[in-house]
């Protein structure tokens, strides 16, 4: 399996018929992960503007530039066989969510080239 190229892809990937029910859950953790990223962007872009509202806009913005986080940390943890370090922990608040995300699919695709 490649690596997913857009967001897209990914939600396409997870909602395939033939594992929807088995990733359903893993789909929710990313969408939650996403609204997440996409508030802390958010607040980061409105106190770099010194702004203190928001616009619709500006959170479509921040949700496309929190999934394009995810899918490339997702993309870049399933080519990588390198462990994550207690430092990569403590320092990336995105990257313990997209390794447990990145091993959950590892785990599906392993069950597919099986089958």
């Amino acid at each position: 399996m490649g690596a997913f190229v857009e967001y897209k892809d990914l939600e396409d990937w997870l909602t395939a018929r033939v594992r929807k029910a088995d990733m359903d859950a893993i789909l929710e953790y990313l969408r939650m992960c996403v609204e997440e990223e996409t508030e802390v962007l958010l607040a980061d872009e409105l106190r770099a503007q010194g702004r203190v509202r928001t616009s619709k806009k500006l959170r479509a913005q921040c949700r496309r530039e929190a999934q394009e986080h995810y899918v490339e940390e997702i993309s870049q943890l399933m080519e990588s066989e390198e462990p994550l370090s207690h430092w990569t922990v403590i320092s990336y608040r995105r990257k313990p969510k997209a390794w447990a995300i990145a091993g959950q699919i590892k785990q599906r695709v392993g069950r597919e080239q099986r089958d």
